[in-house]
């Protein structure tokens, strides 16, 4: 469950700046025109003890490359801080954010290892309010606040609500509510998604929002809570994760 709701907040949270970033990332050149999938692995059996290249082991190059970059990253998470010891008073402040932490909630450090989503979710992983802000300068080429409302009802559809509110540190600000995305998989619930996204007038662009099952979703609990969502003007967004290598075209 919680892994679930977990993707569905993150592809709330960044479709809209990912899309924006890696629209004119420069990628389009590099990639092959045919299939750039790696080749099928496991037809023909490993030597048996000779002298081959990869005794023993089926992957290809590329396979083999990427499970090294993961288990480098993997062991590189005990390194890394743990968001919940900037948590104070109920509140995150931080990575250019302020975002309500409310008694039950834990910040997930793996929504922050891999996306810079900062994700508050309960135990059960029923409700999240997560946030992320992103500079401008970072990015190819820096979206509008409309351009973030038009990503996001293009993802999730038409909103069935959608006003100004104000948000500290904000020159501006929406906020749409999504009241039922349908479940990916079965057996999951129906979510209601209460989304804002605020410009700081300075560079600066900010995602929150507040995710619960539809048919337990608190419209005056979920609007409380983004409430207090803000720029922290102490604090600056983590930088963007590279973006990955493109696939080697195979070879002729």
């Amino acid at each position: 469950m919680r892994s679930r709701i977990l993707r569905t907040t993150a592809a709330a949270l960044a479709a809209a700046l990912l899309v924006s970033a890696c629209a004119d990332g420069g990628n389009d050149d590099a990639q092959p025109d045919g299939d750039s999938s790696p080749p099928e692995t496991g037809e023909t059996d490993p030597p048996e003890g000779g002298d081959g290249e990869q005794p023993g082991n089926d992957l290809s190059e590329e396979e083999q490359e990427q499970l090294d970059a993961l288990e480098e990253s993997l062991a590189q998470q005990g390194d890394l801080p743990d968001p919940n010891e900037q948590v104070v008073d109920g509140e995150y402040r931080g990575d250019g954010i302020i975002l309500p932490v409310p008694d039950g909630y834990t910040v997930d450090p793996n929504a922050y290892l891999q996306q810079g989503v900062i994700a508050a979710v309960t135990p059960d992983g029923q409700r999240q309010i997560a946030g992320i802000a992103i500079d401008t300068d970072t990015l190819p080429e820096a979206p509008e606040l409309q351009e973030l409302v038009d990503d996001n009802n293009q993802q999730f559809g038409e909103p069935d609500s959608d006003e100004q509110i104000d948000v500290t540190g904000a020159a501006e600000a929406r906020q749409l509510r999504y009241d039922t995305l349908p479940s990916q998989a079965e057996g999951q619930p129906d979510l209601t998604l209460m989304l804002v996204v605020a410009d700081n007038g300075d560079g600066r662009l900010a995602i929150f929002n507040y995710v619960a099952p539809a048919d337990d979703f608190d419209a005056d609990e979920a609007e409380a809570t983004l409430s207090t969502v803000g720029f922290d003007p102490d604090s600056d967004p983590a930088p963007p994760a590279p973006a990955p290598a493109p696939a080697p075209a195979p070879a002729p």
